[in-house]
């Protein structure tokens, strides 16, 4: 049988402690007595250094004896000796946290049995594969944190962004909501405001001379009134021109008189007939002018054209906004639907971080992360959290997974340290399941459970 001897260490005079493969190795005594002592000096001596132990009171050094080799505890730790037992030390630091982690909230409990986990697999960052599980999203910045501070971080952004992506979504949601319906001025039957805009300008030169055509008109039948009380009539110049004739011949004598009389009477009698010819193109013109109803046609022709015009550039105006909202509400449409999708996208991504841990924790048989990111393990019942088990299987577990990830060939005796509360936990049905596994797996654990006097070393059977 191998043993680890302990001589002057600490409180500990002398201790032999059992080790042998699949059992289980319970150290007892009293409050300060040196359980804890013990269980540093059985690492201390495997690993030949460190331990933080010093030499009994009143004594200048203590040692630890293994097979082939004595460690000194003194002012320094010294090694003497080629070990030949084949001891490996499994370092079980997770274990208590991983069955107790000390915090009564059941979420923050499995955050630390989960890091407690992770710490114990040795798993890193790089085994995450957040690259590859972010795909082209940017904008994560790894922390320099745990792996599960990590994931929890990632969840956390994920949902900021997709809390990000919604509220864009809303934002559009509500431009589109003010836009409203947009009304359609194609389908109305509208001339252009260009053709109407020719129209109204021939409309305004045909009005425009109209006017000028009437005032002409009126300008003419004043000059005929005027002129037809101021000439004379032909007639009345042609009898005074005979009647002057017929005293020129009567009255050669008074010839020179009356001839000059004669000469004045056709002149006038000329002068009349010019004058009555331009009364009769001032007639023409009265006859040919405008009437005030062609006028007043023209200025409704004029008119209408104009608020036909208004109205052209109005349709213009509405159908040309018309088309700027359609534009815009598609432009939000696009934009609601790329933000829902993103949003979409990134929720299931967030729903989907635990699996990243999954992934992380696949190697490890038997233990899988639910949605909620609790640690669960395989069981009779199905895949449970690992909290649910019994202390004992927790125990079992715990020990377990350290074991399997420890380097250890078969020419080595694995020893692993179990936290004396744990092991006081256990009842003895559990503690059965405990000695049964160390028998299954050849390893060797010790624990301690608190009692009276010196600490001793006990076998479980």
């Amino acid at each position: 049988m191998s043993t680890v001897d302990i001589s002057d260490v600490g409180p500990i005079r002398k201790l032999q402690i059992p080790v042998e493969p699949g059992t289980v190795v319970v150290l007892e005594g009293g409050n300060g007595k040196g359980k804890s002592t013990a269980l540093r000096a059985v690492a201390t001596g495997i690993k030949e250094k460190g331990g933080g132990l010093t030499p009994r009171d009143f004594t200048t050094s203590g040692t630890i004896s293994l097979p082939g080799v004595t460690v000194r505890i003194g002012a320094r730790v010294s090694a003497k000796g080629e070990a030949s037992h084949g001891f490996v030390l499994v370092d079980t630091s997770g274990v208590g946290q991983l069955i107790n982690p000390g915090v009564k909230d059941p979420a923050a409990a499995d955050k630390k049995r989960l890091q407690a986990l992770v710490d114990i697999a040795g798993i890193q960052p790089a085994a995450l594969k957040l690259n590859e599980f972010l795909g082209d999203l940017k904008g994560f910045e790894i922390p320099d944190k745990p792996v599960t501070e990590i994931v929890s971080a990632l969840k956390r952004w994920l949902d900021a962004q997709s809390r990000d992506a919604e509220g864009k979504a809303n934002t559009a949601q509500g431009a589109l909501q003010q836009i409203g319906e947009i009304p359609d001025p194609s389908g109305e039957d509208v001339r252009g405001p260009e053709e109407v805009q020719r129209q109204l300008v021939a409309a305004d030169n045909e009005a425009s001379n109209l006017r000028a055509r009437q005032a002409e008109a009126r300008e003419a039948s004043e000059s005929i009134s005027q002129a037809a009380t101021d000439i004379p009539s032909v007639e009345e110049t042609a009898k005074a021109s005979e009647a002057a004739s017929a005293e020129v011949a009567a009255l050669r004598e008074r010839l020179a008189s009356a001839e000059a009389t004669a000469q004045a009477a056709k002149l006038a009698a000329e002068s009349a007939q010019q004058q009555h010819a331009t009364l009769d193109r001032l007639k023409a013109k009265v006859a040919n002018g405008v009437s005030e109803q062609d006028v007043l046609d023209a200025d409704a022709k004029l008119k209408a054209l104009k608020e036909e015009h208004a109205a052209a550039v109005k349709h213009k105006a509405d159908s040309e906004l018309a088309t700027q909202l359609r534009q815009q509400a598609a432009e939000l449409k696009a934009e609601i639907e790329q933000q829902e999708g993103t949003a979409k996208h990134l929720r299931g991504l967030a729903a989907k971080t635990p699996e990243l841990l999954s992934v992380a924790v696949d190697d490890l048989e038997g233990w899988t992360i639910d949605k909620s990111l609790r640690l669960c393990c395989e069981h009779a019942r199905g895949a449970i959290p690992f909290s649910e088990l019994s202390p004992g299987e927790q125990a079992i577990r715990a020990i377990e997974v350290v074991s399997k990830r420890a380097s250890v060939d078969e020419s080595q005796l694995p020893i692993g340290v179990l936290p004396q509360d744990v092991l006081e936990s256990l009842d003895q049905e559990n503690r059965a399941k405990l000695v049964e596994f160390a028998r299954e797996s050849g390893m060797c654990i010790i624990s301690g459970l608190a009692s009276s006097g010196d600490v001793t070393a006990n076998v479980i059977k």
